[in-house]
């Protein structure tokens, strides 16, 4: 039908109530061949005897209507759209970036027959929309801007994986830079709705990948076990539909997601020779560092006090990478001027 509505044959022929062997059969008058379209009515039949007469369907039938009607239907849509159902899943549902390049690359060498590619490519699709967030890499350096939680990747790593210690003892190979919270994982896939257990087929079916944040170099595993027992055309082919459902799950999740702008930020003049830093909202608080007058310090927010009287700027600040000049705490705000107005 959907076919039939982008040739636009519905302003000629009413199709909403068209049976099955119907709209085949406008299909076949507008030049669309249909490949197995004996099969296709076959088990359209079939399906009506199943549902209404309750009789059981056999696996083996099922699995070859399954692989007649992706046929049939890939070869309408390629005639129609030039694209198959994977393709057209991937190129309107998919962002541009990094990861919908490798699933464009996964799908050439499908077409082609090139397995082992296409398996690689997907994983590291799924690399960079997902396992990039479990890389503790950068951990390994205890010096390094990552060590102290200033950018992203590797955040969602398991809390004792991110010590260079822990690195140090237990990472053998470049692929265990990648540790997998697997509760942290299993809660994302579930807000994305994706079968959590087709994630780690698709793990399990692929060779582990790994890209150098620096460089971008890819590495790949060479598995004896993937390539002898996972590399057929069926495992294929659901890497490659799991791998594009799952990506488009997450984006979508990703787009109804709204978030205040991070470059937005107060400053604050201090007033005062030196005013200290607190741990807490509130006078009573540990002295964790001092702020020193007419110097300007970045402030994330303005919040009322413990007791309600006072209020506090929360100071985040820092000169340029410089760790050592980081100031994180709670400043008196009638010790300072705001240089920012709320209105």
């Amino acid at each position: 039908m959907a076919v039939l509505i982008e040739l636009g044959i519905d302003e000629k022929v009413s199709i909403e109530k068209h049976s099955f062997d119907q709209l085949i059969g406008e299909l076949r008058q507008a030049g669309i061949k249909v490949p197995s379209s004996g099969t296709l009515k076959a088990m359209n039949r079939q399906r009506v005897i199943i549902k209404h007469y309750g009789q059981p369907s056999e696996d083996l039938s099922a699995f070859q209507y399954f692989q007649s009607c992706s046929r049939s239907v890939d070869s309408i849509l390629k005639d129609v759209f030039g694209k198959t159902l994977q393709e057209i899943n991937q190129s309107e549902y998919l962002r541009e970036g990094p990861a919908r390049n490798h699933v464009e690359k996964a799908l050439e060498y499908l077409n082609s027959s090139n397995l082992w590619d296409c398996i690689c490519e997907i994983r590291k699709a799924i690399f960079i929309e997902i396992e990039v967030d479990y890389d503790v890499k950068k951990f390994a350096d205890p010096k390094s801007k990552r060590a102290f939680g200033l950018v992203s990747r590797g955040w969602k790593a398991p809390y004792f994986a991110r010590s260079s210690s822990w690195i140090s003892e237990n990472v053998r190979n470049v692929f265990e830079y990648v540790q997998i919270d697997y509760s942290e994982v299993n809660s994302s896939l579930l807000q994305w709705s994706v079968n959590t257990e087709d994630f780690w087929n698709l793990r399990r079916l692929t060779p582990h990948v790994y890209q150098d944040e620096d460089t971008k170099a890819w590495c790949i595993e060479r598995s004896a076990q993937k390539i002898n027992y996972a590399l057929n055309r069926e495992n294929v082919n659901y890497c490659v539909d799991t791998g594009i459902n799952i990506l488009v799950r997450k984006q979508r999740h990703q787009q109804v997601s709204r978030y205040t702008g991070n470059n937005s930020k107060f400053r604050v003049l201090i007033n005062s020779e030196k005013v200290a830093v607190r741990q807490k909202a509130d006078l009573l608080s540990d002295i964790i560092g001092y702020v020193y007058k007419n110097r300007e310090y970045d402030v994330a927010e303005v919040v009322p006090g413990f007791d309600g009287d006072k209020e506090f700027a929360r100071v985040f600040h820092m000169d340029g990478w410089n760790l050592s000049s980081l100031i994180t705490g709670y400043v008196d705000i009638d010790e300072c001027t705001l240089r920012d107005n709320f209105d």
